[in-house]
């Protein structure tokens, strides 16, 4: 059974572009470079400091993960995986808040409240 969520796609990178390209009123090849300089700058910055905060989006951070059992279903195997960094994000406020008004105003649509 696909919930209404399931159905609906995820932006692509060229979307995100056109989009810039169009509120900047800039060629797609000036906001493809645009954007492909600020996630390396934010990389960089997740490297070197181990996170990145941009007002009004969130932060990204990285944690460091122990070494760990993992199970591999496929196999049946059972691995040591190794310590390794994953990055985290944690949305400002305001969108967390937007998204959750957004999705309980959803909700009370599909009631018919």
């Amino acid at each position: 059974m696909e919930t209404q969520e399931n159905t609906k796609r995820c932006p692509l990178d060229t979307e995100l572009i056109s989009a810039v390209a169009r509120e900047l009123n800039v060629s797609h090849k000036q906001a493809q470079k645009l954007l492909r300089v600020i996630i390396k700058i934010m990389a960089d910055k997740l490297i070197k400091l181990g996170t990145m905060r941009l007002r009004g989006l969130g932060v990204f951070s990285t944690v460091t993960r122990k070494k760990h059992r993992h199970y591999n279903p496929h196999t049946g195997a059972s691995e040591i995986k190794p310590i390794s960094k994953v990055i985290r994000f944690k949305p400002a406020r305001k969108i967390r808040d937007d998204i959750n008004r957004h999705t309980r105003d959803q909700l009370r649509a599909d009631k018919g409240l």
